[in-house]
Formats: C-alpha cells, sequence, structure tokens
C-alpha cells in the first residue's frame, strides 16, 4: 500500500474524517479518493480472499 493510501485509511477509519475532509487535505478530488478506497478493497480481497460481508 502506497503511502497516500496509507493516509486516506488512517484518516477515514482512524481519525473518523470525512471523504471531503481528506480530499482537501490530501489536494485531490472526492472522485479520486473513492477511487483509491475502491483499489483498497481489491488488494485487500486478494490478500484475504472474498471474506467480506457487503
Amino acid at each position: 500500500m502506497d503511502s497516500s493510501e496509507q493516509q486516506l485509511l488512517r484518516g477515514l477509519y482512524l481519525e473518523g474524517k470525512t471523504i471531503s475532509c481528506m480530499a482537501r487535505e490530501l489536494q485531490v478530488s472526492r472522485k479520486t479518493l473513492y477511487q483509491w478506497r475502491l483499489r483498497i478493497q481489491q488488494k485487500a480481497v486478494g490478500l484475504l480472499g472474498n471474506t467480506f460481508a457487503r
């Protein structure tokens, strides 16, 4: 996971920040962050298998 992905996860899930807040901090669009989040989820599924309930 690259540093941007780590920052996103830390902000969203450990610090409770919103996508909008993280977009401002990282100076990217909200759309970009949604794409990053999807990429992180896909990596997790690749590592752990599809054990996540939807």
